[in-house]
């Protein structure tokens, strides 16, 4: 490292002690609640994958596994907690904070590299955002690594380089597909290697050999990746979702997102510009911004046609910006000192932009002070509300059960996993429709959630969703904003339609919450029923309990998801999640009971005509869902 760096002490202390401080904020803020969903999704994906729900297959995921993977390594080690997830991210985005320190010693010189480590620190986004377990900064990082491999292989020769390189940039990929764009400055540094400064080894373009030892590390690590996952589950995932979301790509609103962004950092906007002003001056530095051009550009034009573009991507534009600003500020310093010592440098043009860059580094300063102070101050801990809500998901949801949530970071910190099929539950996915309402419904029966959460309003587009968890839970408590089901509902079993009802509804299936009866319990079937045709009117549903000669031992009447959802406003082609509880009197016989299903218009009572999937007409125009066992009081 001292060759990479310099030998200077003054230099390798100022080092260890910005890494002290990269590190102080996110290493006592491990429990911070902060990212919700986003983080937490990533957290829940691994300990699911850990669970033996393995991602693409069912633990649905739109970006490739290196990260999940990460994490699940450490949840070995540590345990699934909110700490040993944060701990795990923490080295990867430090490793792109000490790369952008080896950048700009290796372009610029010892003190730049030190410099634009110093001017990185002044964005807020960085320590606050050091140890977040999302995908962006770490993708970034290791993107950072590639560049920095490339460079000191034009500096220092040696493929080892290149392959360190090639390695990084396959480790950013399988993190974060955008982090491809990299592969254009690491194209510049190869194919013109005039933009590094001359270092031990002469300066020539790479050969094939060099691509080669680039390239290689990058398909094979993308080979075993293609080996080890379900292939069909993440093509789908990671190329058409994306795809899908990429289809219309709003460069108008991107362009809105990308210059407000640069606006609102105008201080460091500012001093890169009179930083390149005065680099520019120099021959000899000339080289470096041609790279840093080819970067900032580069990363410009992806932000500016990805799609969804989301704010936190935003901070890939600051990288170049303070790696400019960072040699401009010592170029400047020394420009400064040497006045009146060395004529050539006191010159007024020169003199004057180093005045404009110094006085450009007071004003980023005083400005990101006044920017990161409040939030490095404010520790974001969680508030009474998620403690008390925390609490009551260990104390009322069992270990095992699942639950239904749009905040899974609040969901993970209390030790309860969502089901697989929730962690494609993102704001993107619900605005593109690939996960919808049933989809939500459907999960939670087919791994028996047995609780909800609702806290952060992303399960709010989901229309009707909640509606429907509040009429068949079994407790509902609010805290604050945050509100918590407790559910007791049956599974799903998959089946196909039982019966086509002359108005046009279908009984898709049902769902029992038990296999075998006693006198006088009460057992949940859940029916679900899909209309082809519009209604017009609104029908009863009849649940019966008969024993083999039909006499009726217990029976439930009422209009579909206890009157809230009327038939008459049921939509075309999309399932209705009707529950109904029905006690089986205590007087009953102790053999088999048939549960039986029907409907009928009120006040009418006659019921519709039903038929069998075969097309034969049903006796009594009643669907005979299936039998259960009624067993003694003893039993």
């Amino acid at each position: 490292m001292g060759r990479l760096i310099g030998r200077d002490w003054r230099v390798a202390l100022c080092w260890a002690l910005l890494i002290v401080l990269y590190l102080v904020w996110p290493l006592t803020h491990l429990e911070a609640y902060r990212w919700t969903n986003d983080e937490g999704l990533y957290m829940q994906r691994a300990a699911l994958t850990n669970a033996g729900y393995p991602l693409y297959a069912e633990t649905a995921f739109n970006k490739p596994p290196l990260l999940v993977w990460i994490l699940k390594s450490a949840y070995r080690l540590g345990g699934p907690t909110v700490s040993t997830a944060r701990v795990a991210v923490l080295p990867l985005t430090m490793l792109g904070f000490v790369s952008v320190g080896f950048l700009g010693t290796q372009l610029w010189g010892k003190w730049r590299g030190v410099a634009a480590m110093v001017l990185l620190l002044g964005l807020a986004e960085v320590p606050v955002r050091a140890h977040v377990v999302m995908a962006d900064l770490p993708a970034m990082s290791l993107g950072l690594t590639s560049l920095v491999g490339a460079v000191l292989f034009q500096r220092r020769g040696g493929r080892g380089w290149l392959v360190l390189s090639g390695t990084a940039l396959a480790g950013a990929v399988l993190i974060h597909p955008m982090q491809t764009y990299w592969s254009v400055p690491l194209a510049a540094v190869l194919i013109f290697p005039q933009v590094v400064p001359e270092g031990s080894k002469s300066r020539e373009r790479a050969g094939l050999l060099d691509v080669l030892s680039l390239i290689v590390p990058m398909v094979l690590l993308g080979l075993v990746v293609l080996a080890v996952v379900d292939r069909q589950g993440f093509l789908t995932w990671v190329l058409r979702s994306n795809y899908e979301a990429a289809a219309a790509i709003p460069l108008a609103e991107n362009w809105e997102m990308l210059t407000g962004f640069l606006m609102d950092n105008w201080p460091l906007m500012g001093l890169s510009v009179a930083s390149t002003a005065l680099l520019s001056a120099s021959r000899g530095r000339r080289g470096p911004l041609g790279l840093l051009a080819v970067w900032g550009s580069v990363t410009l034009a992806t932000l500016l046609v990805l799609s969804p573009l989301w704010r936190q991507y935003l901070i890939f534009l600051a990288f170049p910006l303070v790696m400019v600003s960072a040699a401009g500020v010592v170029s400047a310093a020394e420009g400064l000192l040497q006045i009146g010592q060395d004529n050539s440098l006191d010159r007024g043009f020169q003199t004057v932009l180093a005045v404009l860059t110094i006085a450009g580094l007071v004003i980023f300063g005083v400005h990101r002070w006044c920017a990161t102070a409040p939030q490095l101050l404010r520790s974001p801990v969680w508030s009474s509300d998620h403690v008390l809500a925390r609490a009551f998901i260990t104390e009322e949801v069992p270990p095992e059960g699942f639950v239904a949530s749009d905040d899974a970071l609040l969901t993970f910190a209390a030790g309860r996993l969502v089901p697989p099929p929730f962690t494609e539950a993102t704001k993107k996915q619900i605005e593109l429709g690939t996960f919808t309402r049933e989809d939500a419904v459907d999960g939670m029966l087919r791994y028996d959630a047995r609780g909800a959460v609702f806290g952060t309003g992303r399960l709010k587009r989901l229309p009707g969703y909640e509606t429907w968890i509040r009429e068949v839970a079994v407790e509902h408590r609010a805290f604050g904003d945050t509100r918590v089901y407790r559910l007791d509902l049956p599974r799903r079993e998959p089946r196909s339609a039982m019966g086509l009802f002359e108005n046009g509804v279908e009984l898709m299936g049902y769902a029992l919450s038990r296999g075998r009866l006693r006198p006088g319990d009460e057992v949940t079937v859940m029916l679900f029923w899909r209309t082809t045709e519009s209604l017009h009117e609104d029908y009863h549903i009849f649940v019966h309990l008969t024993d083999q000669d039909g006499r009726l031992w217990g029976q439930h009447d009422g209009q579909p998801v206890r009157g809230n959802r009327p038939s008459s406003r049921w939509q075309t082609n999309t399932l209705v999640y009707d529950s109904h509880e029905v006690t089986l009197s205590p007087d009953a016989p102790e053999e088999t009971c048939q549960i039986r299903v029907g409907m009928y218009p009120w006040p009418s009572l006659t019921r519709v005509p039903v038929l069998r999937p075969d097309g034969r007409r049903w006796p009594g125009d009643t669907v005979v869902l299936t039998e259960l066992e009624v067993a003694s009081e003893g039993d």
